[in-house]
This record gives C-alpha cells, structure tokens and sequence, in this order.
C-alpha cells in the first residue's frame, strides 16, 4: 500500500509538470498570434487551471481504483459472511423451537418441596383435629389419631426422601417394627459422648502456682535441715557419751547447735569433761560435723572458721603450758594420733549419715 502511495505521488508531480509545461507553450503561443500580454496571461491561467483540476480528477480516481483481484477477494468475504450470518440464525432458531429438557435434580427438588407442602397441610388438619377432641373430652381417641396420622406422616417424609436420597437415607435412617423411623449418627465411629459440650478448663494461675512451689520446696529445705540436725545431735550424744556426763550434755549440745545454725558463732567455753581429751579429739569431732555442713575452702565452714570455734570452745584443751594454741595450728582437723579417742568418721559418697551402730541397723548399747 506505501508503494502504491508512493508511485500515486510520482504521477501526480509528472501531471503537474506537464500541466506547467503545457501552460507555458500556450502562452508562448498565445502572446505570439495575439499581440496582447495581458490576453495571453489570462488564457494560458485558464488552461493551467483546467489542467490542474482535469489531472487531480485523473488522479483520485486513479487512486480509488481496486484491482480486479481485490476485488473479487473483497466480494469472496461478503458472501461468506452472509452464509455465516444465515447459518447462525438458523442454529439459534432451532435451538428456540426444540428447548433443552430440565435436570432431573431440578425436579427432584420440586417433587420434595411439594411433598413437603402436602405434609405440613396434613399435619395442619391433623393438630386442627386433636385439638377439636380434646375440647369433646375424647383424648384417648385424640392421642391414637395423632399417633397413626404422625407416623403415616413419618412414614410417607421418609419414603419420598429415600427416592430422592437412597443412599444418604439408607445410612441417616432406619425403619423400626413399630413404622417409626430413629436418626443414626453418620458417623458410626465417633461416640455419643464426643458429641457433648467439652467441659471448661480453667486457665492456670501463675502467681498462685509459683508460691505454691515455693512454698512446697521451703518446706522440703526446712524438713532436710532439720532431719540433719537430729542426725548430727544423734551422733554427738553417741560419741561423747564416754566423756561427759549426762547432765552437762544439753550445754555441749546448745553450743554446737549454734555452730550449726551459724559458722561464725562464738561460743560459751565447755569444760565439764569426766576424761581428758587431746586436740585431735576436739578437731576430729568438729571436722566430723562441719564436712557434713559445708567444709572446703570457699564454702561456709572452712578451716578458720572450724580452728577458732574449736579455740572459743575448749579452751582448756587447746593450750600448751597455759598458753593457748595458735589458730593456724588447730587449721589441720584431720590431722591423727595414736592417743585420739574420738576418730575421723568420713562420709560415704552422697550420704549424710555417720558410722554409729544406731545409724548401721544395729541396736545402741
């Protein structure tokens, strides 16, 4: 098409040209057998005029011109749009004069809503009915006709549902002796009781529950302190048994029960012994008690605290010619000797207890 435009163009300036030339010959011509200028201007003006509007009508129509081929094309696609145009207008009139047939679940549903309707116009007259008897005084002939007329009524629902729904009625539904009809669950695996409201959980109190723990483990502490201070008095009263008379017990045991409550307690000097004791006896009976405790170097009963509770306590003991000992010489408590009455008693691993015939299943003497 853009060459065709463009060739268009080429004939119309050669028209042109020609036009011009053909002007300027007759007025050469003109002027030369007229005499006149002015005559000649105005005929050679004519004849340009005429030529120019005589070409431009040569060329438009030139230019609206079709060739053969186009057009033969052109009327080729008019018909076969008419033979369509006519081909759907007969399909659409055939499917207006032979209309679709409608869904059979269409007419199921109808079928249903209409039994339905029936139903609940029988029910109407059956209660109008009962109600009529009740004002004659007839309730046992009221009671029987609600009976038939409720389980015709049952009985006739149940029947138009299972022809519409045969397999969901045969699982939803079963006929009883009587003509009744009971529901079963659908689901034959899940129990009645599942079905029932689950009962409300009440959220948990943090705050109530927290001091509970830790009212509960203060309480296991107090019980574990307490059950070793009975231990350490059980073992003391044992083993100093031989050294000191019964009376003067409950002071020696007053002034280790502070030392066990408290590892800097200053005590009340004790000197009531009926035999005498060395320094390793002393120091053995408080290492004995104090590793039982908490006894090392950074824990509560260490060394120093255990040397200068011993020093405070028995004095009488922990003196060399009136002079007392010093601390840094009571320090070694597992020190040993061949003269010590009172001996070192380890504990076993992960055990509290003391070696004791009363705390070893044996019977104390």
């Amino acid at each position: 098409m853009a060459n065709n435009k463009k060739g268009n163009l080429w004939i119309l300036i050669l028209v042109c040209m020609g036009c011009i030339i053909i002007s300027t010959v007759a007025y050469v011509v003109m002027k030369a057998r007229m005499q006149s200028e002015f005559l000649a201007i105005t005929i050679t003006v004519a004849i340009a005029i005429t030529l120019c509007v005589c070409a431009w009508q040569i060329f438009t129509q030139l230019e609206n011109m079709v060739p053969k081929s186009e057009r033969e094309r052109i009327k080729a696609e008019k018909l076969a749009e008419e033979a369509r145009k006519k081909q759907l207008a007969e399909v659409q009139s055939h499917k207006v004069s032979r209309p679709e047939p409608q869904q059979p679940q269409i007419v199921v549903q109808n079928t249903i809503v209409n039994q339905h309707e029936i139903i609940n116009e029988v029910n109407t007259e059956v209660v109008n009915n009962v109600v009529n008897d009740i004002t004659n005084n007839n309730v046992n002939i009221a009671e029987a006709v609600a009976d038939s007329s409720s389980a015709s009524i049952a009985s006739a629902a149940a029947d138009a549902y299972a022809e519409s729904h045969p397999v969901e009625n045969s699982k939803s539904t079963e006929a009883t002796p009587s003509g009744n009809t009971t529901e079963t669950p659908t689901d034959e695996s899940e129990p009645a009781s599942v079905k029932e409201e689950a009962p409300t959980v009440e959220p948990c109190d943090a705050n109530a529950t927290y001091l509970a723990g830790v009212k509960y483990h203060e309480k296991m502490q107090a019980a574990d302190a307490q059950k070793k201070v009975v231990t350490i008095e059980e073992y003391v009263r044992f083993i100093m048994a031989p050294f000191i008379e019964d009376k003067y017990m409950d002071d020696l045991w007053k002034e280790l029960r502070g030392f066990i409550e408290n590892p800097k307690y200053e005590p009340t000097p004790f000197t009531q012994f009926k035999v005498t004791l060395n320094t390793f006896d002393v120091r053995h009976l408080i290492w004995n008690i104090a590793t039982r405790l908490g006894y090392g170097k950074w824990k509560p009963y260490n060394s120093e605290n255990c040397a200068v509770f011993i020093l405070r306590l028995f004095p009488d003991i922990c003196q060399y010619n009136g002079v007392p000992m010093d601390i840094s010489s009571l320090q070694n408590l597992t020190a040993t000797s061949e003269n010590e009455n009172i001996h070192l008693d380890r504990p076993d691993s992960k055990q509290f207890g003391f070696h004791i015939p009363g705390q070893l299943g044996e019977e104390k003497e």
